[in-house]
């Protein structure tokens, strides 16, 4: 019975505690309507999530609706295999002024104040694979005030079959990026991660010459 309230739990505890501690976790103010965890799937699903600019107030980031899950039993076998991950309507606003960025305080958030460290080039025993990524309706807004330049990517749609990092599989990808002022471009590619083989085809419709 306790196990099974503790499970209960998970959800609304981890719900309060991302937007109580936002500042905490990536400096910036955070909310999440809705939170789901279970632990039995190893699933998490995440509805209207908002980040927020240094103003506590205009959004920075916003999503609809993220949906994860992975094979709990393969993080026995060192191996982190996500069975699926989709996000819905991603929304970013990247602003930048001079060499400033509206997203410098997340960066220098995680920066460390310890000397830098001898890079580690122990490779690692651990097999990441990542399988059914989607991102769908995606929009990126970037705009330079000094230069005065603008670019608005809508309807961003991103789909790949299978990411696996030990060497052996290969890795199917696909990105069309829709432009507002006009446009699509779409890549689909084909790599073999045993020799670093790959395969690109890239095909433009309709580019507007503004984007350029």
């Amino acid at each position: 019975m306790l196990l099974l309230l503790a499970l209960l739990l998970v959800s609304p505890i981890a719900k309060s505690y991302v937007n109580k501690h936002g500042k905490d976790l990536i400096g910036r103010e955070l909310h999440v309507e809705t939170l789901k965890v279970n632990l039995f799937k190893g699933q998490v699903r995440i509805y209207d999530l908002s980040v927020y600019e240094d103003d506590d107030k205009t959004v920075f980031f916003h999503f609809d609706t993220l949906d994860a899950a992975v094979k709990l039993r393969k993080l026995l076998g060192s191996e982190l295999y996500v069975k699926h991950f989709t996000l819905a309507n991603p929304k970013v606003r990247v602003l930048q002024e001079g060499d400033r960025f509206n997203f410098n305080s997340i960066i220098e958030h995680f920066a460390s104040d310890e000397p830098d460290k001898p890079e580690d080039t122990t490779s690692s025993s651990w097999k990441l694979g990542f399988y059914n990524i989607r991102l769908t309706g995606g929009e990126v807004y970037y705009a330079d005030a000094g230069s005065g330049s603008e670019w608005d990517l809508k309807n961003l749609n991103i789909k790949i079959t299978g990411v696996y990092f030990d060497g052996s599989e290969n890795t199917d990808a696909g990105v069309e990026l829709q432009l507002a002022d006009g446009g699509v471009l779409r890549t689909d590619a084909s790599i073999k991660l045993d020799d670093n083989s790959f395969v690109v085809n890239l095909d433009l419709e309709k580019i507007a010459i503004s984007n350029i």
